[in-house]
């Protein structure tokens, strides 16, 4: 898994984030975006795929279990297409304490590649590899308005903490 050619370009770099955001809210862009194997994916294939996935799924916050592959970018990239909150998790974390972080966040999805139901889980739909959980209780609605992406930190205690990022952070 690599991005594309320009990669290694710093220029180019910035060009492709600036690609990303002016087009977030389409899926037109045929320009390079990730490479998978061999295969190459451009903005569109990712943003359609991301869309997909995150179709019919209302504004809550989603934690991605991630890993260097196509599945983690498209995840992310429908989140935030979407108006999720992204909750980035390393795939290896012990499923007890993602399952205290989704208390925690009232966290409304978990995707995974692994089956992860359980009793604040139920199983939703699949697509590419990826498993999406649906939780089993209803929110709160104590997520604030502005939250955009809430960052796991290192979690010295076992557990990680999380940092709220806003719009204008």
């Amino acid at each position: 898994w690599l991005l594309s050619d320009w990669y290694r370009n710093a220029q180019k770099i910035r060009c492709g984030a600036l690609m990303f955001w002016l087009n977030r809210g389409k899926a037109e862009d045929a320009s390079p975006f990730v490479r998978d194997g061999g295969v190459i994916f451009s903005f569109a294939d990712v943003f359609s795929m991301g869309d997909e996935l995150f179709s019919e799924c209302k504004r809550g916050v989603a934690i991605i279990e991630c890993k260097k592959d196509l599945e983690t970018v498209v995840s992310y990239c429908g989140a935030l297409r979407a108006g999720m909150i992204p909750l980035l998790i390393e795939a290896e974390t012990p499923p007890s304490s993602i399952e205290r972080i989704a208390a925690q966040y009232e966290v409304e999805y978990w995707l995974s590649r692994r089956d992860r139901s359980s009793t604040f889980f139920r199983q939703g739909k699949s697509y590419r590899g990826l498993k999406m959980f649906l939780s089993k209780q209803n929110s709160l609605g104590s997520i604030f308005p502005d939250l955009c992406m809430l960052l796991p930190t290192s979690g010295s205690t076992g557990d990680p903490k999380c940092v709220r990022f806003s719009p204008l952070n």
